[in-house]
């Protein structure tokens, strides 16, 4: 699978994701999600994909864990949409 649209849909844990490699797109935005570790933990989020993690509960203030996350994902060269 390499498209996934799960926007909108109050999902909160997405563990099951980090096993989902082949992801080069993936819509989480609109949900109720406020910890992206397991999108962390996939290996196959890299170099051109596209995330968009915007309108959910994550803290987006400096010196957060979850802009830390972010950043991580970013160095790794995911587009990511917050």
């Amino acid at each position: 699978m390499k498209l996934l649209y799960l926007s909108d849909n109050e999902i909160s844990e997405i563990s099951s994701l980090a096993s989902l490699v082949n992801l080069e797109r993936l819509s989480l935005d609109r949900n109720q999600i406020s910890d992206i570790t397991p999108l962390l933990q996939n290996s196959g989020l890299a170099e051109g994909d596209q995330l968009d993690l915007s309108l959910n509960n994550l803290d987006l203030a400096e010196n957060s864990e979850d802009l830390a996350n972010i950043r991580r994902l970013e160095e790794r060269g995911v587009q990511v949409h917050y």
